[in-house]
């Protein structure tokens, strides 16, 4: 009798699926523009589903799904080549920590000021806070990446204040208000020996390779 009932719903299922192919793809997401995802809106609430690089990101909106990368931060496969056994463990292991702070969460999304050709669009990622705060003591977070708005955290400036990346100017057309608060977590990270600046020739290196990139 259960075998009846099972093969039946099968059947049921599989019918359903071949006279409407929408219902059997349901689970995949439509490749779009970030333009697309956003419509009408200035943000929107969306799950990151893969973090390849901070200029790699996969995001998704509903049944939707496109491609950012993170603004005004420096992504890994620009860092240094490792010297030594020790410098490939702290990258692998940076890396992995900002995979996990930012993968299968959700953020709402910003789109930067400021974009660059030929590159994905640039993005800034918020997390709203999930507690009760009042207006005075959320403009005195405990760190710059809580000062960006209200209730909110940045991880563009979070990854940096936890020294698992370095700040970068994406171009002169910037709010100045954001650069402080960037440039304020970096220093952060580096007077308290936070992630990359744990070790400071690697840390240095970073830099070094950073100015070139942006020069």
């Amino acid at each position: 009798m259960h075998r009846l009932v099972w093969a039946t719903s099968f059947a049921i299922a599989s019918a359903i699926s071949i006279s409407n192919p929408t219902f059997a793809q349901s689970s995949k997401p439509k490749e779009v523009t970030l333009r697309e995802i956003f419509g009408v809106q200035t943000e929107r609430e969306i799950k990151v589903t893969r973090v390849e690089d901070l200029d790699d990101i996969t995001i998704r909106f509903g049944d939707k799904q496109t491609h950012v990368r993170l603004a005004s931060v420096a992504p890994f496969h620009e860092w240094p080549v490792a010297q030594d056994a020790a410098w490939v463990k702290m990258q692998e292991e940076l890396k992995q920590q900002a995979v996990n702070q930012l993968l299968d969460k959700k953020f709402r999304i910003r789109l930067a000021l400021c974009q660059e050709e030929g590159k994905f669009p640039a993005v800034y990622l918020d997390e709203r806070a999930d507690y009760l705060i009042d207006r005075e003591s959320m403009w005195e977070g405990l760190k710059p990446a809580e000062r960006t708005g209200w209730g909110r955290t940045s991880q563009n400036i979070d990854l940096v204040f936890q020294g698992l990346t370095i700040y970068r100017p994406n171009c002169a057309d910037r709010p100045f208000d954001m650069e402080e608060l960037f440039e304020r977590a970096q220093q952060n990270a580096e007077v308290f020996r936070r992630g990359l600046w744990k070790e400071y020739r690697f840390a240095r290196a970073v830099e070094l390779i950073d100015t070139k990139v942006r020069h």
